[in-house]
């Protein structure tokens, strides 16, 4: 189960899915991905977390408001 730490002062998520040894990091955009030798993703943080989880809720949100369609003749 993946743990979740979050850091007001700094507004940074961290997403910790396994306790395996940081090897490598790569970044895209605000996401910054830590991964084992292996490839195994071990965590994630992601920078102006607020803002970055707000944009993708209100993605979410406008790709499941259904299409009004006009039944007018």
């Amino acid at each position: 189960m993946a743990k979740f730490k979050y850091s007001p002062d700094v507004d940074i998520l961290v997403v910790e899915f396994s306790d395996g040894k940081i090897d490598y990091a790569e970044e895209h955009g605000p996401l910054i991905l830590h991964y084992t030798r292996e490839g195994k993703l071990v965590s994630m943080e992601i920078l102006d977390a607020r803002e970055f989880l707000f944009d993708a809720l209100q993605a979410m949100i406008k790709k499941r408001e259904p299409e009004l369609v006009s039944t007018d003749g």
